[in-house]
């Protein structure tokens, strides 16, 4: 991996990775060892579009998964990445600090409950992962733009056929679009990692998967949502780290020798601005009132970086 730091701010030329593109906003949960995001923004460059979530936290993650969790959330940190722990993905669209909206894509890879002392066949164990993707599906709905899709993949045959995910999906409001083979082979560095048990940490055998495409039943019910693609990337993570960006530059000019009232009246103003972007990224947008906000705080930045660069 090169060591040349992302900043956000240039455009971006359109990259994808199989299903993936840097030009859609994607929230992944469940990760372990975060290599599946990793893959993504290294194939990206610049991965400020990808939210990437675990349920474990940062300190459970260390210990189950190493230096290979340490080096793929640093890789993606560096890449200006969204990387998140203790994220439930069961109830991720009712967390209000986690709360995103407008998603494109939503991927969970190879969910799984955890481990009884009783094996994946007992009934048990079969009502505890229904209940997960049920849980994932209804909360995924919740966060998706009307033409966004939700991504699943999944081992095949007994008794993973037992889950049924299309009629979990459906319960949600989702509907399958396609099955698609999973290769993992097209994922470089990625490797599936066992999240619980006597044997977390370690890779299990994948065999035949297939990735589940899901789509809202009713787009309709989307109606309070962002129906246009171009505006939800006004809320995009790119947007957040290039205030940021012009933030610390504001700082670095109050720390030289050249201040000026000009340059501390800037900084204050950015800071804020900083703020209310952050606090309206995180809140449903439900009107236009709301959206025009958004627009107004990112044209104002981009006066407030012109006087910067002066």
């Amino acid at each position: 991996m090169d060591n040349v730091p992302v900043t956000g701010h240039e455009i971006l030329e359109a990259k994808r990775i199989s299903h993936y593109s840097n030009q859609q906003l994607i929230l992944l949960v469940g990760e372990g060892d975060f290599s599946f995001a990793s893959s993504l923004a290294t194939a990206f460059g610049s991965a400020t579009n990808i939210v990437a979530t675990s349920l474990d936290s940062k300190g459970d993650l260390l210990i189950k998964y190493g230096t290979n969790a340490e080096l793929n959330t640093s890789n993606l940190a560096r890449r200006g990445a969204l990387v998140l722990h203790s994220f439930d993905a069961c109830y991720m669209s009712l967390q209000h600090q986690f709360r995103f909206t407008g998603l494109h894509r939503i991927v969970f890879n190879f969910p799984h409950a955890g481990y009884l002392w009783r094996g994946e066949h007992h009934p048990t164990m079969m009502a505890k992962h229904k209940e997960l993707v049920r849980l994932f599906f209804a909360n995924a709905k919740e966060m998706l733009l009307p033409e966004g899709q939700v991504h699943v993949s999944h081992k095949l045959g007994h008794p993973y056929d037992g889950w049924l995910l299309e009629e979990q999906a459906e319960s949600g409001g989702l509907t399958l679009l396609k099955r698609v083979p999973f290769h993992q082979e097209q994922f470089p560095g990625y490797r599936n990692r066992r999240g619980q048990g006597s044997k977390a940490g370690s890779t299990f055998k994948l065999g035949k998967a297939d990735t589940y495409i899901f789509t809202a039943s009713n787009t309709e019910q989307c109606a309070s949502k962002l129906k246009d693609e171009a505006l939800s990337k006004m809320l995009s993570l790119d947007k957040l780290v290039q205030v940021k960006a012009l933030k610390e530059r504001a700082i670095r000019k109050l720390r030289a020798s050249e201040v000026t009232p000009l340059h501390r009246v800037v900084a204050d103003e950015v800071a804020r601005l900083e703020n209310l972007i952050l606090k309206l990224g995180t809140k449903k947008l439900r009107t236009l009132e709301t959206l025009r906000s958004v627009v107004q705080l990112m044209n104002k930045s981009g006066r407030l970086r012109k006087e910067l660069q002066k």
